[in-house]
């Protein structure tokens, strides 16, 4: 098929834009996975210390991770009762108790604010984090627990 040079030139023109269009995708899909990586990476240091905190009575010490790399999971069979509230809230003001489903890799402090938005895109520590917190619901009494309390976590 023979084509006009006007023809020819639209057609580059239009190659060029969806070239351009594949690179943009391409980067912003590259910036969402490298800050997802950051923001696991920096969550995951923050359980560590966390988790150090939490279980930093003697009786826990055998289910602290001793080595780094180890999975930082491993105290999943520790006792509420060595639980350090008060460290935890040294750490952040906002914590008002701790998680734990046995059999679930669930064992975290949990926090509350005046609304819900703040823990959705901020870290225990409260860093911007995207992955997010565990959080009481604002309308829940962290003083006499209601019989519904609602906690909310999520991750992307």
């Amino acid at each position: 098929m023979k084509y006009s040079k006007d023809i020819k030139k639209y057609i580059r023109v239009f190659e060029i834009l969806i070239s351009l269009l594949f690179v943009s995708i391409i980067i912003f899909n590259s910036n969402i996975l490298i800050r997802r990586w950051f923001d696991q990476k920096n969550l995951e240091n923050e359980i560590e210390e966390i988790n150090g905190i939490a279980c930093s009575s003697p009786e826990h010490e055998d289910v602290i991770p001793k080595e780094p790399n180890t999975d930082y999971f491993s105290f999943l069979k520790m006792s509420l009762d060595g639980v350090d509230i008060k460290k935890l809230k040294n750490i952040n003001s906002d914590t008002v108790g701790f998680l734990s489903i046995t059999g679930t890799k669930v064992n975290y402090p949990i926090v509350q604010t005046a609304d819900n938005e703040f823990y959705l895109k901020h870290s225990f520590k409260k860093a911007d984090n995207n992955l997010g917190w565990l959080f009481m619901d604002y309308r829940n009494s962290s003083e006499s627990f209601d019989k519904n309390t609602v906690v909310y976590g999520h991750s992307n």
